[in-house]
């Protein structure tokens, strides 16, 4: 199997093992779909939209970024109650337009 594949191959493990732990919890997962939009996603497949692409993220209370250019992932950005508690060395542009509305 070659990076791309197994790259690929984790990204989609990781986004069912973040489906499972919310049905788990009693919860939902956040992400970005194919057509820009940050939806809500529920175990009962309820998808609600909450912000386009470019709006603010403040009703988070926890935001996690992974960075995964690379094969093994790093956590890029962790911003809790609108505060940065974690930024990794280096941030790639993308990572860079979703930590620009918490630097003030």
């Amino acid at each position: 199997m070659n990076q791309i594949q197994d790259l690929q191959k984790r990204i989609k493990l990781t986004g069912e093992r973040a489906k499972l732990d919310a049905k788990a919890n009693g919860t939902y997962i956040v992400y970005k779909t194919a057509e820009g939009r940050i939806v809500r996603e529920y175990s009962d497949g309820r998808m609600i939209p909450v912000a386009r692409q470019g709006e603010s993220l403040h009703w988070l209370d926890c935001l996690i970024v992974i960075d995964n250019s690379r094969c093994e992932g790093e956590m890029a950005l962790v911003i809790r109650n609108g505060q940065i508690i974690h930024r990794a060395e280096s941030l790639p542009l993308w990572v860079e337009t979703i930590e620009q509305p918490y630097l003030t």
